[in-house]
């Protein structure tokens, strides 16, 4: 289930789109693992499972928004419902450490 970067990049570019937000991110993760499965002495299983997630968050007016999936379908809605949840709570100034972009 490996993410093809250009293709990934694009997608949560699009769903980013059109956002009033002080602040929006998208963060995804992939993971693998193996996995042995004894019963008493005798190997039962053997298998390599894999999983695919992430969340958005928001920053509106100083409130936080967030949601966490592990699908990456309807991107563009999980980041609106991470900006509604932010101008639901934000009151005051959105304020960020100031960084350079990476």
């Amino acid at each position: 289930m490996e993410i093809r970067r250009g293709n990934m990049r694009d997608r949560i570019t699009e769903a980013l789109k059109g956002h009033a937000a002080d602040y929006n991110e998208i963060r995804i993760e992939e993971g693998e693992a193996t996995r042995l499965q004894y019963r008493g002495r005798e190997l039962e299983d053997i298998g390599k499972p894999t999983s695919l997630g992430g969340n958005v968050r928001a920053l509106v007016k100083g409130g936080w928004g967030f949601i966490s999936f592990n699908d990456l379908s309807e991107l563009k809605k999980k980041v609106e419902k991470a900006v509604r949840q932010a101008r639901l709570v934000g009151r005051e100034e959105s304020k960020l450490a100031p960084v350079e972009p990476v």
